[in-house]
């Protein structure tokens, strides 16, 4: 569901690409280039909330931890004055580590929500690139979403759309070129009849068009 300027570029490296391929088909796959933010400013909003999020949580957690955590230590100096330096090593220690840890859980909060709101955007971008043809005219257009993208649903009730519109379109097309046969043959007597039925689709056509 990438972008079409970039299948374009990714077409033109893979033909220029094509005997190496060929010989080392693991090349190949291994430098094919995935674009994940597709809806770029949709992706990172909701990645940044999300992150934020886990950030206010992250840091009220972090903040009853380390205020039990001093509250601990201030007792056991009070048991041990002489291991003052050890219960204070300890808590820096304690510290940092939860602090990497709360880094690294954000950091993977943030590549999950990347990954996910991709599933959504570049459905949803596909999706679009599809109605737009179908606005053209190009009914015989279908979507085809990965394995695992979002909104498998509306994929669903388009391409049934689609082989409506398709369907509506060869037979309104049979209808014409009826016309068109008895046209070529009518009689005066018929002509009321022909401008009968081409006004009713006509009106048919109207009630389509809301």
């Amino acid at each position: 569901m990438n972008n079409p300027a970039h299948d374009g570029s990714n077409a033109s490296a893979e033909t220029l690409a094509m005997p190496v391929a060929e010989s080392a088909p693991w090349k190949h796959l291994m430098f094919r280039r995935r674009r994940f933010l597709v809806h770029r400013r949709y992706q990172l909003r909701v990645t940044a909330v999300t992150v934020g999020t886990v950030f206010v949580l992250l840091l009220a957690m972090n903040f009853a931890l380390f205020a039990s955590n001093h509250k601990s230590t201030q007792t056991a100096v009070q048991v041990a004055p002489e291991l003052k330096s050890y219960f204070a090593a300890q808590d820096r220690f304690q510290i940092g580590l939860t602090i990497l840890g709360s880094l690294a859980f954000l950091a993977g909060v943030f590549l999950l929500g990347i990954l996910e709101t991709h599933r959504t955007a570049g459905a949803s971008f596909n999706l679009c690139r599809c109605l737009d043809q179908l606005r053209d005219g190009r009914y015989s257009v279908r979507v085809r979403l990965r394995r695992g993208d979002n909104l498998r649903e509306i994929e669903l009730a388009l391409n049934e759309m689609a082989d409506a519109l398709q369907e509506r379109s060869h037979r309104d097309a049979a209808v014409l070129d009826e016309m068109a046969g008895r046209t070529e043959r009518i009689k005066a007597e018929d002509a009321a009849a022909l401008a009968h039925e081409m006004r009713k689709l006509a009106e048919e056509k109207r009630l389509l068009a809301g």
